[in-house]
Parts: structure tokens; sequence; C-alpha cells
């Protein structure tokens, strides 16, 4: 054979060896293909049944405040009129009562009472839930609460080896809900008084270094264990101990405490060594706290409320202002909360998104004009949906848009800039 007839041989048997091997890439390619195509038809039916989920969730959470609250209503009534029956045995408006019948009405009226507070924390349980609890801010002064707070839990301490000492506190006044404050310190009181047998409970309060007030209830009694320091602020959590038996509870007061802290812009934790007593902390934030007749502490810092459902855009935002000082960022998970978080301790600028699960943010700006919009407070709406003049005639009154996708240090500090000088002329 000649040199050029063994040459076209090996050509072709190198074409030959490349077309096989460009087959076995096509086939592998496909099955690729197919493998990506199943993994996607996978991903996409897991998204659909995580979406699935996430809305028998909501809906179990609606109709488990619904079924919260019209139990809750139900039970007032017959338990207003047999606390009301217990009243008139014990005046002795229908004759005397031997000393028996007297103990025993007693007892009626103590369970009856400890039902209403069932009932109550149930409601205001409910209200949370469904964010229609209202916050009702007024201006009070701290050492007044105080006082008020001792004269109504004097009865506590009846017949008991543990002192009451709730101190006067710094001599400043607040603009936030007294009536949920109150709420949570009584709570936080009588779960201690239940649970120490000797020494005491004492109340202090204090301005902490952000200009904040920090309300600390510290108690002598038996402490908690660190693992469960968590579940003492789930709803119906109980500790298993003698004396928690004892003082079995509804398990809910803590838990509705916290919810409470958190509407008012605070929060609320404890700390506890068992055997040697708890410390719980209510912290209420700096824009609460008036001095100089009513001037807000705090007042050259900017507050920044973050309203938006999604976590990886408020951590955008808390690290693009972080290294800012003067400004201080705080966060919203959805309208409902956004709203009672402003009612309770008003911004500079709120920082909006539109699309949100159960009160879009179109909702917060039509509840805010109907509040009559928190003086000095700009909105800022920072959404990824076009602008239409239907959309920005129901946004009336908002100061700025701030698409998303274009979102930059420089391009929020600019919008908060513009937008709080524009309130502050208006």
């Amino acid at each position: 054979m000649s040199d050029s007839g063994t040459d076209a041989a090996a050509l072709a048997a190198e074409l030959a060896e490349a077309r096989r091997e460009l087959d076995s890439r096509r086939d592998e390619l496909q099955r690729l293909n197919r493998e990506l195509e199943d993994t996607n038809r996978g991903i996409v039916a897991l998204y659909s049944e995580l979406d699935q989920r996430a809305d028998q969730l909501r809906e179990a959470s609606e109709l488990k405040s619904r079924f919260l609250s019209y139990v809750s209503h139900e039970f007032r009534t017959p338990l207003n009129s047999i606390m009301g029956l217990a009243r008139i045995l014990l005046d002795r408006l229908d004759g005397d009562l031997s000393a028996e019948q007297e103990r025993q009405v007693v007892y009626i009226r103590q369970s009856a009472e400890s039902l209403t507070e069932l009932v109550n924390d149930l409601l205001d349980l409910a209200k949370v839930e469904a964010g229609r609890l209202d916050l009702k801010p007024t201006v009070f002064a701290l050492p007044d609460l105080f006082a008020a707070l001792r004269g109504a839990l004097r009865p506590l301490q009846a017949g008991r080896d543990v002192r009451l000492v709730i101190d006067t506190g710094p001599d400043i006044r607040l603009r936030t809900d007294e009536a949920k404050v109150a709420q949570i310190l009584r709570n936080l009181v009588s779960n201690g008084l239940k649970f120490t047998e000797t020494g005491e409970v004492r109340v202090s309060a204090r301005i902490v270094d952000d200009g904040g007030l920090l309300i600390e209830v510290r108690d002598t009694g038996i402490g908690i264990a660190p693992e469960h320091q968590a579940k003492i602020f789930e709803e119906f959590g109980q500790i298993d101990t003698a004396l928690h038996r004892r003082h079995k509870g509804t398990g809910l007061g803590l838990p509705l405490s916290r919810r409470l802290a958190e509407l008012l812009g605070g929060s609320l934790d404890v700390e506890s060594t068992p055997g040697r007593g708890s410390t719980f902390r209510l912290t209420l934030p700096a824009s609460v706290v008036l001095r100089d007749g009513g001037g807000e502490a705090g007042a050259s810092t900017r507050t920044i409320l973050v309203i938006d459902d999604d976590p990886s855009f408020r951590y955008l935002v808390r690290q693009l202002l972080k290294d800012r000082p003067e400004i201080r960022v705080r966060e919203a998970l959805d309208g409902h909360n956004g709203l009672n978080r402003l009612r309770a301790d008003p911004a500079d600028v709120v920082l909006l998104d539109l699309n949100m699960p159960g009160m879009a943010g179109a909702e917060v700006v039509e509840a805010l004009r109907r509040d009559g919009w928190p003086a000095g407070t700009a909105v800022v709406v920072a959404t990824s949906d076009p602008i239409t003049p239907a959309l920005r005639a129901r946004l009336e009154g908002v100061a700025e848009f701030l698409p998303k996708h274009e979102i930059s240090r420089h391009s929020l500090l600019e919008a908060i800039g513009r937008s709080a000088e524009r309130r502050l002329k208006s």
C-alpha cells in the first residue's frame, strides 16, 4: 500500500474515532439535559409545595387567631356574671353568709378571676397575631407609673415573706402606650412573686448608653435553668418543677409580654441562674424617652424604619448604613407590625416595600393618611415594581421612590436626606 493510502486510512480512522467521541459527548449532553430538566421540575414542585405549606400555615394561624378571639369573647359574658354574682354574695346584699359559705364564694370568685385573666391574655394574643392590637401612645412620667404599679401590686405581698421593692426610677417622661408597659410589668412582677418564697422582687430602671430605657425586674426566687429559658416565652410553655406545679399558670403571660414589648419597639429578655433568681429586662427605645419639655432624647440621631418581609433586603440596608452612627436602623417584618411600631415609636424615615403578605405597602400608606400622618415622618418606597400613575395616586404622601435594583449606599443616603428635608419643610 502506498504512503498516501496509509495516510487516508489513518485519517479515516481518526475521523471515525472523533465521530464516536462526538456521539458519546452528545449522548452525555442529552443525559445531562434530561437530568437538569428533572431537577428543574423537582425544584418547581418543591417551591410549589413550600408555597402551599406556607399558605396552609398562614390559614392555620388565621384560624387559630379567629378561634381564640371567638372563644375569648364567648367566655367573657358568663365570667363577668359569675364575678358579679360573687360580689353580691360577699357584699351580703341578699343576707348573711356563714364562714364556710364565704370561703366557698371567695374560691368561686378567685377561679373566675383566673379564668378572666386567661381569657384576656388569649384575646390579646389573638389581636397581636392578627395585627389588630391598637397602640395608644400617651405622655406620662415614669415615677408616676411606678407609683401606680406599687399600689396595684401591694395586695400580692399579703401574708408572704417576700418584699416588693419598686425604685423611684429616673425622673423622665415617656411617649408610648402606658397601659401596655404597665401590663408587661404586672406580668413580670406577679411571676417574680409567685416563684420567690423568701427575699425580694425589685423593679428598677435606668437610661442606657443609646438613650433608651432599661427596666429590670429582679427576684431572688428559684431561677430558671438555661435549657428552659427559651421555653418560658413559648405560648402555654410550662416548666415541670415542684414550685411550678404548685403555682401553675396559663403559660401566656411571658409570651404575651414579649410580643407587647416588640410592638412597643423594644425587647424582653431574661438572665437567670437556678437557685439564685431571675432578672427580666424590658428595653424601650430611645425615641420614647422625653426630656427638656418634651424633646426626644437622641434627637440628633435619625431613625430609619425598614418595613419589608424580605430578610435579605433588610440585611442589605443594615450593611449599607452600618458605618453611619447618626442613623439608627429599626426593622419590621410586615405591614401590620411596621404600622404598630410607627404608632408606638415614630421614625424619621420609613423605607417601605410594596409587596408584603397580610398588609401591602400601599395599605400602610393609606393607614398613615387616616392617622393624620406622623409628624416629621417621611416615607420612601423601595420597590422592584413599576410606579404607574394609578399606583402613584394611591401612594399620595410618599416622599421618594427608590428602585430596589438601583439601591446603593449613595442612592439610599440621598433618598433619606431628600425625603426627610421635604417632610420637615411641609
